[in-house]
């Protein structure tokens, strides 16, 4: 909560922005069902009843008669912000110079678009079936409780938790899986037509290997039993940088090809702006917006 307050005070409410949305697949806060309930929009005029609200009468419309008429509103149901956060165990990698590992800051940055869409007037729902649904404010410090126990958590990355939704999804990882399981992972969430956000959170070292001479690397999976040395790293950092930017754009692709909105942030960056970095990813689903096709540490 320390680390997301900040960022979501000092950076735009989502409301306005949703309010831009009018798709099958997101639209703002609150959907009409084209019948009569609890909402903000008019439905239609009918004959006062008794037992009905006498507050509803539309008296400029009952004078041109002898009949009262009450404006009925229509009923209105708030969409599904759906999340999922990694619990590989790549996730926990900090490099000695980061101030959070990658779980710690996916948590942040789940807690704050949590806590942003709800103050829109979105349900919020978590993959992950150890962390809670969000219902309300006063949820939030138990909220939080549930995604740091949650980020300190992980299981093999060959058996993800992610499966289909009726919702917006987002999806919080690092993605270094193999680009099948990448894809297997969008494509699940994205097979109800639900266009959404794909954010890979990487640590800076992941991507410069800020390392010198020889390298011990350790699995991060069962996959992997033995160790890897290197025994000059400075001679592999040229391929190794090739591949990285490789898989960073194959992922964009694929998250493209399912009509998500790729973005990617680095542990490094305050979450003030990778909050307003999240805020103009969204703007680019509008579609009144042309979608950016990246947002990169290297393109800014």
């Amino acid at each position: 909560m320390l680390g997301a307050e900040s960022a979501m005070a000092k950076t735009p409410d989502f409301s306005h922005l949703i309010n831009k949305f009018r798709t099958p697949y997101f639209t703002h806060g609150h959907q009409g069902q084209r019948r009569s309930g609890t909402g903000a929009d008019f439905w239609q005029y009918k004959e006062y009843q008794d037992g009905d609200n006498s507050q509803n009468i539309d008296w400029r419309k009952s004078a041109k008669g002898d009949t009262h008429y009450i404006r009925e509103r229509e009923w209105e149901k708030a969409q599904t912000i759906a999340i999922w956060v990694s619990r590989s165990r790549m996730m926990q990698f900090a490099h000695k110079s980061d101030p959070y590992s990658k779980a710690q800051y996916a948590a942040i940055l789940a807690y704050i678009l949590s806590a942003k869409f709800m103050a829109a007037g979105e349900h919020i729902k978590f993959i992950n079936a150890q962390i809670k649904s969000l219902h309300s404010p006063a949820q939030l410090p138990h909220f939080a409780h549930s995604l740091a126990e949650h980020c300190g958590k992980t299981i093999p990355h060959n058996k993800s938790d992610v499966g289909q939704v009726k919702s917006f999804p987002i999806l919080i990882s690092d993605f270094w899986e193999d680009l099948a399981s990448v894809e297997k992972q969008i494509k699940q969430l994205s097979a109800n037509n639900f266009r959404g956000l794909v954010i890979q959170v990487t640590s800076p070292a992941e991507l410069s290997l800020p390392y010198k001479g020889r390298v011990i690397l350790e699995p991060t999976s069962a996959d992997s039993a033995e160790n890897f040395t290197i025994s000059k790293i400075e001679d592999v950092k040229k391929e190794y940088t090739q591949r990285i930017e490789t898989h960073q754009r194959e992922i964009m692709h694929i998250a493209n090809q399912y009509g998500c909105q790729y973005i990617h942030l680095s542990t490094a960056r305050d979450p003030i702006d990778a909050t307003m970095d999240i805020y103009r990813s969204l703007a680019g689903l509008a579609p009144e917006a042309t979608p950016n096709a990246s947002n990169t540490e290297a393109e800014r």
